[in-house]
């Protein structure tokens, strides 16, 4: 747009001062050659809007290309453009719409960012050619890239942390895939001092960590959901009967089918709907709290919980995939009332600790109430008991719910996918 070609060939005034355009300043810093589109030798049916920009042509590969073909020259001395057209890549058969990602291919084909032996040529060096020790650059390349370094961080969607996946340099035997740490942000530094002369400050780290992390984002829960592969044997429907011991009726097949879908929901589309709960109903020492950890699975399954008015819920929720409210009895008419708050929400925002910035998490987590029928009445509000859905479980059949936990969430994701 407008501005856009003001600053690439022009220049620009700014407080007073005169900024050169970035055509001159690249060709100050010797670069052999600088391009740009001229977007005014186009042959356009209309005038362009304001503000447009390479994703609102709408233009497939073929026709992008031949846009680049008429347009992009080559750029003279200061800005003033030569005529003869830079080359373009030959044309291809038609295909679909051009995306952001073939944009920067066809403009940048020889120059893509490295992804392994290249990448020390993108280290930042002094006028002597040594490797500048400061440099955030070279500090995100060496994390991203350098020997003992690649593939260690990742991000975990599910739990909104920074992970190391690999164990690290200065890691002991034995490792298992764990969230980064203080100690790791200090031990980070001094490796890359000590092998790669480079002196990141170990406050900076946690950010540099971040920084690699998240390209290299995955979801656990999600990859497990979908690797699941059904077997075809409707099970969700004798849920609560078979699994649970609850009686036979329309009412527990629909409780115990929604709800495994909703659960699904919550992993793969978060932040969705679901203002309910079921409530187990059974004597002490019946296998409750191990039935429901057996069906979501130890690392996904928290009896836990603080006061579910404080900031510390919220936390305790990121990485839970079922949550259980236990000894619902024992609420007073306005706790309940504020677990229906709770279990309404969408979207739950906290500052994680040490964290700058307020972090509004879409909700991935379902919970489950318990309680001992015994115990005083929890149904103290007629206008919201709907968002709670009371199951007498009778002898829970623990072993069967181990053994079959895969097909069930097999099929409460087909049923998902099928919606």
């Amino acid at each position: 747009d407008e501005a856009g070609m003001q600053a690439m060939v022009h220049g620009v005034e700014r407080r007073g001062d005169w900024q050169p355009s970035i055509a001159e300043i690249l060709q100050e810093m010797g670069a052999p050659r600088v391009r740009w589109v001229d977007v005014e030798q186009w042959n356009w049916n209309e005038p362009l809007s304001k503000g447009h920009d390479a994703a609102d042509l709408n233009f497939d590969k073929n026709q992008f290309r031949k846009f680049l073909k008429d347009c992009i020259v080559d750029l003279g001395p200061f800005g003033n453009a030569a005529n003869d057209p830079a080359p373009v890549p030959p044309e291809e058969e038609p295909s679909a719409p051009v995306t952001e990602e073939d944009v920067q291919a066809i403009l940048h084909e020889s120059h893509n960012y490295p992804e392994e032996e290249n990448w020390r040529a993108y280290l930042s060096e002094s006028s002597t050619g040594k490797i500048q020790p400061n440099s955030a650059n070279n500090h995100l390349l060496f994390l991203e890239h350098g020997r003992g370094f690649r593939g260690m961080l990742g991000f975990n969607e599910f739990t909104n942390k920074v992970m190391l996946r690999t164990k690290p340099v200065w890691g002991k035997e034995g490792f298992e895939e764990r969230e980064a740490t203080d100690n790791d942000y200090i031990r980070c530094a001094q490796t890359l001092e000590q092998s790669f002369k480079v002196t990141p400050r170990p406050a900076a780290m946690a950010g540099l960590f971040a920084a690699v992390a998240d390209n290299n984002k995955y979801d656990p829960l999600v990859d497990y959901l979908r690797v699941l592969d059904w077997d075809g044997i409707p099970r969700l429907h004798i849920l609560m009967t078979k699994y649970f011991g609850c009686k036979d009726n329309e009412y527990a097949k629909i409780v115990g089918t929604r709800f495994m879908v909703s659960a699904v929901a919550r992993a793969l589309k978060p932040g969705c709907k679901m203002d309910t709960m079921p409530i187990l109903e059974g004597p002490q020492g019946n296998q409750k709290s191990s039935s429901i950890r057996a069906l979501f699975g130890t690392q996904y399954f928290s009896d836990n919980l603080s006061d579910i008015e404080s900031k510390d819920a919220i936390m305790e929720l990121m990485g839970i995939w079922c949550v259980e409210i236990a000894e619902m009895a024992s609420f007073t008419k306005a706790e309940a009332n504020s677990v229906k708050k709770f279990i309404t929400r969408q979207f739950d925002r906290y500052r994680p600790p040490y964290g700058r910035n307020i972090i509004e998490a879409p909700r991935r987590s379902v919970m489950v109430g318990t309680i001992n029928p015994d115990g005083a009445l929890y149904l103290k509000d007629t206008t919201g008991a709907r968002r709670f859905w009371p199951v007498e479980v009778g002898d829970i059949d623990l072993l069967a719910i181990e053994k079959d936990r895969n097909q069930l969430w097999a099929e409460a994701v087909v049923l998902f996918d099928n919606k």
